[in-house]
């Protein structure tokens, strides 16, 4: 995955009737090198014929999305999958990085060595999303008193 992008959604084209290359139970990994994290693990029905959803709404990146067939239907040993779609956001565009609040890049803020990367990351986006709203207020305010943005 490239730097910086998270997933949204990621899905699965699958037919039912392709028998037993119909994939039953599929995993999701994440991670880097040897260092994986199980991140969704479902169970498709047997007779879906379209789009499954297998993994969504993630906060951080992962710079490995690894898909593992676990079980085919019927104990088939291969497996057909019809598509595959990444729905992805790139933290670039907001400025900011979850990688950022990993414990290793807080030696300098010992007190936020101790909190959680997602909730950090969480904090930041709400404090971002405060400053951009206040921009906006501070933006009109200041336009209906004829001040430039940079004189506010």
């Amino acid at each position: 995955m490239r730097r910086g992008s998270i997933v949204n959604k990621l899905i699965l084209t699958v037919d039912a009737t392709d028998d037993n290359y119909m994939p039953k139970r599929v995993a999701v990994y994440g991670g880097e090198g040897d260092d994986f994290k199980k991140l969704s693990d479902v169970t498709i029905d047997d007779n879906l014929i379209g789009e499954v959803c297998v993994l969504e709404d993630m906060v951080l990146h992962f710079p490995v999305i690894e898909v593992r067939i676990e079980e085919c239907r019927d104990e088939g040993i291969d497996v057909r999958i019809r598509g595959l779609k990444i729905k992805s956001s790139c933290e670039r565009d907001l400025g900011l990085n979850a990688d950022v609040f990993q414990s290793n890049n807080l030696v300098r803020y010992p007190r936020l060595q101790g909190t959680a990367p997602e909730v950090l990351y969480k904090r930041a986006l709400v404090i971002q999303r405060f400053m951009i709203l206040l921009d906006s207020v501070f933006g009109t305010f200041g336009s209906s008193l004829g001040l430039q943005p940079r004189d506010v």
